[in-house]
């Protein structure tokens, strides 16, 4: 019996990680419609639902390694602890030899693996001046509302208290892949901030999700059923990664997109390295650069896009002048 558990428990494992790859010789395919740099925040999301469409073939490519099975992230309270790296964080001649505390998930979901699972939205003001700023609605209030929604799954804390009058239904959703809940450890301090506040300069804000930001409320996180929620565990969940179109690929450190030597003003390859093993991807349709707002810029650098005149200081040949 022993065995014949271990033995499906194995097949389970096997079956759940079929589109988490740790090798590119492993990859079923060479070339994708859609190659994603950088697994974070946005990268699962567009991997998600890119692949929604089936005839669609996707390659996600993150540097660093799988979410799953990391203790440290599923532990809502060690979030402070981040995620353990390899390299050598020491003074950078560049930084004027100084260090800068600077975290970054290293791993499938990005930062939202290490960050402090306050989930918070803006201000209807807010979203409203973008939405007139750049002349797009759909950057509105109410049009971007049904999209939080839909991306939620609003659940009971851990402690399973009754949440009524700690939060508005009509502001959150049911079944999204994102799982939230209000806080599951209540402090006798609580009900004493509660008794202390009601006037007009602090009210009692039943619920900050609403689009007014303004008094004292309950905080929600991102956490549900006591573990923490991630971009990886909502939009690169099992259930998503069983699509035959969508494929992961771990520890794939991106250095350049390469320019079609057939199509002008077209970048249809990919080179990555898996330690010292250099490798490349064909793209048919786009690359998506979301590695973050560092290493996004340092691909492009080093791929010839970017001041002609910085680019030139390197020995860099430059692909596209872009100041």
């Amino acid at each position: 019996m022993f065995v014949k558990t271990v033995i499906c428990g194995l097949l389970l494992a096997s079956a759940s990680n079929a589109a988490i790859y740790d090798t590119a010789a492993s990859l079923p395919l060479r070339s994708y419609d859609y190659v994603i740099v950088g697994g974070g925040v946005a990268g699962s999301v567009l991997a998600n639902r890119l692949t929604e469409d089936r005839h669609i073939n996707v390659l996600l490519l993150e540097a660093g390694p799988s979410n799953k099975g990391v203790y440290e992230i599923m532990v809502p309270f060690y979030f402070w602890l981040g995620i353990p790296q390899r390299y050598n964080w020491s003074a950078i001649p560049f930084l004027n030899n100084r260090t800068v505390n600077y975290p970054r998930g290293h791993v499938l979901g990005g930062s939202s693996n290490l960050n402090g699972m306050v989930y918070d939205r803006g201000t209807i003001g807010e979203y409203d001046k973008l939405a007139n700023i750049t002349g797009d609605a759909g950057w509105s209030w109410n049009n971007l509302l049904p999209y939080f929604i839909k991306m939620e799954s609003f659940g009971p804390p851990a402690d399973n208290h009754n949440t009524t009058g700690e939060y508005n239904p009509l502001f959150h959703g049911t079944s999204g892949p994102l799982g939230n809940s209000l806080p599951g450890y209540p402090q006798h301090i609580d009900q004493l901030v509660l008794e202390s506040i009601g006037n007009d300069v602090f009210p009692f804000n039943e619920d900050a999700s609403s689009g007014n930001t303004i008094g004292f409320g309950w905080q929600v996180s991102t956490i549900h059923n006591g573990t923490r929620t991630t971009a990886a565990t909502a939009y690169l969940a099992d259930q998503y990664l069983e699509r035959p179109n969508l494929h992961v690929l771990v520890n794939a450190f991106v250095s350049r997109v390469l320019p079609s030597k057939t199509r002008s003003q077209t970048i249809d390859t990919v080179e990555f390295h898996q330690g010292l093993g250099m490798q490349f991807c064909k793209v048919f349709r786009e690359v998506i650069l979301s590695a973050g707002t560092v290493n996004s810029p340092h691909i492009l650098l080093n791929s010839g896009i970017g001041d002609k005149h910085t680019l030139a200081s390197l020995d860099i040949p430059v692909l596209h002048d872009l100041p």
